[in-house]
């Protein structure tokens, strides 16, 4: 049992909250190594007097320093630290804090060596205040404008349960820092812990943590000032990092889930700066439960930077497609890269949507000369992309037309003359039927049976554009005789032409003006050339034809009279 017996003038009174107080005025007071002091009330320690401590020393109501204090052992309090004075504290020495509401407050800032919260209250700092480790346990510490800064570089300089500190404007956790070494903040919310965890860059020897628990605009850093990429952001919190965050660093914020939903991404600003918010890469979000991780590896010059939970545009989609087609084009396809749960709003020039999806579209291009595919992509939240725009040429079309050049009767066997008179092409096609293609420009056809033949021209221009054009020729049943030749060997209308057309069977019989037949044949096509049947010519006169035919449809039998001439 270690008894202290104190000669010093101690001056007994009672606050303002009916404590007892104890004034240590113009003497030294010395609590040697393992001697306990109860202090039952305040303790102030005034102007001239010299407290050392190195046992431990425990005080029930406040303690005020108006003139120095050397601490190197423990001092338990319940009340408020007021010091006006000179603290000298120890790195390990211990100030435990084991009241309700209590606050560090003063004239002065107080160091501390390390600094235990404890007992049943909230602790608000009045003072920026330093320890050399801080023990938040279980508490809240509000440290309201005002700065607490670490400055022990061990990791683990800072120790919690399920305590955080909590920063309102100006205010902020520091820690005293060493690269390559990873550090933890416990901050948070007015009712939520929100860590910050930060590897220390290259240059880094001091870095400051403050969860915002406002919007960004009240505070003088508006939202609406913000890059093209950002859409919309969080207006409940947003974090203010103080430090170097130059190479090597790494940053990552623990932040609540349906929040990070909404606003994926990050945006910073320099708050002393006018420039507003950007945009810059970050980590996807990892979600656990109600909570959600956000890392990123920054490369800021400034030692104070504002970070900002964003939602940027969908990215600006990439249209894929030909850029150039030819006038009145059917289904040309287009389609875009993109990310699922975007709807897609595209817009045509110079043509017609004929299909379109959330990836594809299908146009009917009109005029010719220019056009476009435009599409603006938006997510389930509103935000939509910046518009992608596909520039197409349209490419004029040849006109294609044709002539048909019929014989007086469209007989099988007779000559049809097809003229191309097309403009504005440089190839051409013809398809006929079943008489297969042809090229030149004008052709000569003929067809062995009645029928309706198809005649279809393609005509191409120099950029590959075809039009075409088309008709029919009917080639129809029936024959027809002259009435005279002279089959004299002039070279003039010498032969007796059987026009015929669809006979499967024929009978050709001519008699002269007796009735005697001079010439009979089964042959349709064939021309007489005057001579009987032994190869004798004919005598100039009148002589009579008969025909005998079947079609396929119908029976012939044709009587006329044909005259010869020398």
């Amino acid at each position: 049992m270690h008894k202290l017996l104190l000669f010093i003038s101690c001056v007994w009174g009672i606050s303002a909250n009916a404590q007892e107080v104890c004034r240590i005025k113009g003497a030294t007071v010395f609590v040697g190594p393992g001697l306990q002091v109860v202090m039952n009330g305040s303790l102030v320690n005034d102007s001239a007097a010299f407290l050392q401590n190195q046992g431990n020393l425990n005080i029930t109501g406040d303690f005020t320093n108006e003139a120095q204090v050397n601490h190197s052992g423990t001092i338990s309090l319940q009340g408020d630290w007021i010091n006006n004075g000179s603290v000298s504290a120890q790195p390990s020495s211990f100030t435990q804090f084991i009241g309700g509401i209590q606050s560090i407050r003063g004239s002065a800032s107080t160091t501390f060596g390390q600094l235990d919260l404890l007992g049943t209250g909230e602790k608000y700092l009045q003072r920026s205040t330093e320890a050399n480790e801080l023990l938040l346990n279980d508490r809240l510490l509000y440290t309201d404008s005002f700065s607490m800064k670490v400055l022990s570089t061990a990791e683990n300089a800072i120790q919690r349960t399920s305590g955080y500190v909590f920063s309102e404007r100006f205010g902020k956790l520091e820690r005293i820092v060493i690269s390559g070494q990873t550090y933890l903040f416990p901050v948070g919310r007015s009712a939520t812990y929100f860590p910050v965890t930060i590897l220390a860059g290259t240059n880094a020897t001091q870095l400051g943590v403050r969860l915002a628990d406002a919007d960004a605009s009240v505070e003088g850093l508006p939202r609406t000032q913000v890059d093209t990429f950002i859409c919309r952001s969080n207006d409940q919190y947003y974090h203010l990092i103080s430090g170097s965050l130059g190479a090597g660093s790494q940053v990552e914020f623990i932040v609540d889930s349906a929040s990070t939903a909404e606003f994926p991404q990050l945006a910073f600003r320099d708050p002393m700066m006018v420039q507003g918010w950007q945009f810059f890469p970050s980590q996807a979000p990892v979600f656990n439960g109600s909570l959600a991780q956000l890392s990123f590896v920054p490369a800021f010059a400034a030692t104070l930077q504002a970070f900002l939970m964003v939602r940027t545009r969908p990215a600006r989609p990439v249209l894929l497609g030909d850029s150039a087609f030819c006038q009145l084009t059917n289904n040309a396809i287009f389609t875009l890269q993109t990310f699922p749960g975007l709807q897609t709003n595209w817009s045509v020039a110079s043509g017609e949507i004929v299909q379109q999806t959330d990836t594809s579209l299908v146009v009917q291009w009109e005029s010719a000369g220019s056009g476009s595919v435009s599409a603006v992509q938006t997510d389930n939240a509103g935000c939509s992309s910046f518009t992608a725009t596909h520039p197409v040429v349209l490419w004029p079309l040849p006109e294609a037309s044709l002539q048909v050049i019929a014989p007086e009767i469209p007989f099988e066997d007779q000559p049809f003359v097809l003229r191309n008179t097309s403009t504005g092409s440089e190839e051409h096609i013809w398809s006929i039927g079943d008489q297969g293609v042809y090229s030149d420009s004008v052709i000569t056809v003929y067809f062995n049976a009645p029928g309706v033949y198809p005649v279809l021209l393609t005509v191409t221009n120099e950029f590959g554009c075809i039009d075409t054009a088309t008709s029919s020729i009917e080639i129809i049943e029936g024959m027809e005789f002259p009435n005279s030749f002279s089959p004299n060997g002039d070279g003039i209308n010498d032969e007796l032409n059987f026009m015929n057309s669809g006979m499967q069977e024929f009978h050709l019989t001519i008699f002269d003006r007796w009735g005697v037949s001079v010439f009979e044949t089964t042959a349709s096509k064939l021309k007489w050339d005057g001579r009987t049947i032994s190869g004798e010519r004919v005598a100039a006169g009148t002589y009579f034809i008969l025909v005998q035919a079947k079609s396929a449809t119908s029976t012939y039998e044709k009587r006329s009279a044909v005259s010869v001439f020398d």
